[in-house]
């Protein structure tokens, strides 16, 4: 009797022990996928400010509070070195029958961490209606404090330069004012759009010309495409619309700026890449302002520095891509 009394203690106590340990495992692993999932959802986020809004918001929903009983749940600032972006979770599981051993809980940790390759610039056609030296924010660059072309718009976008076949990079004429941020530049209206993007892979065809061409031979105006009749009825050139151009935050981006419109046939689908340019540019997309009725929606942008815009252009590829491109590897203790 004595014995079958010591062994039913230790049954009881070790079957207690197994609840306790079953709820803790539950807990830790809901734990590992609360800020896998964060981790994740931070990587994909290509606006470096909403990253940490993301992580929390995932976290939260991945773990319910008071999940299981546990308490105290929280979790480590988004932490981000490089395109390596990681948290780590912590809650504390009940302890039910441990307690004879003096735990009142059982805390987990977890961690997580994920590695993002962003994604590769976006190629943008812009016309008149995007960049132009009659916009009131280029003629506001030129003659405020920054004096973009030495107070002169039109040399701040080469407008006065333009030819089939420019390439020089704006915002540097008489006074090289990259990198800057803060430019905000409209993209046109519903019908009459100043954002365009080349929506087929290389090569691309026109329908009037006798040779194809690369989008690289466009932006360096080489090859083929250094001659018009090539770049009439280009198959595939279409405009953004709302929320493609709401999806380029935090996007880097390539622009070939045409001096007057893109023309767009929506029934034939194609462009006309035909006309004078005033050159390339580099940019990434710090936001998107709302317009009302039809007018798309305004862009702030950040110039990056003129010694970029060929690599930059280098990397660009026609479409619009992925709005991240991420390989995620995860350490979990």
């Amino acid at each position: 009797m004595i014995t079958l009394a010591i062994l039913m203690v230790i049954l009881v106590a070790v079957a207690g022990f197994a609840v306790d340990a079953m709820i803790a495992y539950q807990a830790r692993a809901m734990l590992r996928s609360a800020v896998d999932a964060a981790v994740l959802a931070a990587a994909k986020t290509t606006n470096t400010s909403q990253r940490a809004t993301a992580a929390d918001n995932v976290f939260d929903l991945n773990f319910p509070s008071g999940y299981l009983m546990t308490t105290n749940l929280t979790h480590t600032e988004l932490a981000v070195s490089g395109n390596v972006i990681s948290m780590t979770g912590s809650v504390d599981s009940p302890a039910f029958f441990t307690r004879i051993l003096g735990r009142t809980s059982i805390p987990i940790r977890a961690y997580a961490e994920a590695e993002f390759i962003a994604p590769k610039p976006a190629l943008l056609l812009m016309d008149e209606d995007a960049i132009d030296d009659g916009i009131s924010t280029i003629q506001s660059f030129a003659s405020g404090a920054n004096r973009c072309g030495s107070g002169s718009p039109s040399r701040c976008v080469n407008d006065d330069i333009a030819d089939p076949g420019v390439r020089t990079v704006l915002f540097t004429r008489g006074r090289n004012v990259t990198p800057f941020n803060g430019l905000v530049l409209p993209t046109g209206q519903t019908g009459d759009e100043g954002l365009f993007y080349l929506s087929r892979p290389d090569p691309q065809v026109s329908q009037e010309g006798t040779s194809s061409f690369t989008s690289q031979q466009l932006i360096d105006s080489t090859g083929p495409a250094a001659d018009e009749d090539n770049l009439d009825k280009i198959t595939g050139v279409r405009p953004l619309s709302r929320n493609q151009i709401n999806d380029l935050v935090g996007r880097k981006v390539c622009a070939l700026v045409w001096d007057s419109d893109i023309s767009y046939d929506s029934s034939d689908n194609y462009g006309v890449l035909k006309g004078a340019t005033m050159g390339l540019t580099a940019f990434t997309v710090e936001q998107t302002t709302p317009q009302s009725g039809s007018t798309l929606p305004r862009i702030t942008i950040n110039l990056l520095a003129s010694s970029e815009v060929t690599s930059t252009c280098d990397d660009a590829e026609p479409g619009l891509g992925s709005s991240s491109n991420t390989r995620v590897t995860f350490i979990k203790r």
